[in-house]
């Protein structure tokens, strides 16, 4: 073992992604609730998203706080080509860094440049909680990511492209958005299970490869 870091405060302090980074060093994305330690800027016990740029060794170079009064969750990141990073997560502020809320949570995607100043952020969501998990980049210079659509309370909306003999669903269903460098999305669509004679059919589908 090269060595061992903590970060954190008195309260709960989650991290969930770590990348390296192109010039050396690591990033790491996560949420906090504590309001001391290294994290004494925040002022409530709400989650917030963070984001850490650390040396090669581990020690801090610097470290952000995006959310507002309410929870507002990281869980997955990755550089751009300009050295910020595309932060991926979910929230359900209506204040402070994120526009207000659709419904209990929304799907969060934020730009930030390579000292963390937010650049653009959007979300995506209806009524009820809507999560986002993963995000890739793609060969266009966009982005994909994948979540969790609350298809019960949105009462249907976010099923976009799904044809009537395929409606069926549960509370919940897998959900996935194509966005362009700028995150306009190309329309979010539920991600069907694929089939066993071409398991990546309906990814290549949403994706719009045929």
């Amino acid at each position: 073992m090269a060595w061992v870091k903590v970060y954190g405060g008195s309260n709960e302090d989650i991290a969930k992604s770590i990348i390296s980074l192109s010039e050396g060093g690591f990033a790491v994305i996560g949420n906090s609730n504590s309001t001391d330690g290294d994290f004494s800027e925040k002022t409530s016990t709400d989650r917030d998203l963070f984001l850490m740029k650390l040396k090669d060794d581990g020690s801090l170079l610097w470290k952000k706080i995006y959310g507002g009064s309410g929870d507002d969750l990281g869980n997955s990141l990755l550089q751009t080509p300009d050295g910020g990073f595309v932060l991926l997560g979910y929230r359900s502020s209506h204040d402070g860094d994120v526009n207000p809320t659709k419904g209990f949570h929304d799907n969060w995607i934020l730009k930030v440049d390579k000292s963390g100043n937010i650049e653009w952020q959007n979300t995506y969501g209806f009524e009820g909680h809507d999560h986002a998990y993963n995000v890739i980049s793609t060969t266009d210079g966009g982005y994909f990511f994948n979540g969790f659509l609350d298809v019960t309370a949105s009462g249907g909306e976010g099923n976009d492209g799904r044809s009537a003999s395929r409606n069926r669903h549960g509370v919940g269903e897998f959900w996935c958005h194509k966005l362009d460098p700028t995150a306009t999305s190309n329309g979010g669509a539920i991600l069907e299970e694929p089939t066993m004679t071409d398991p990546t059919m309906h990814f290549r589908r949403l994706m719009g490869i045929f």
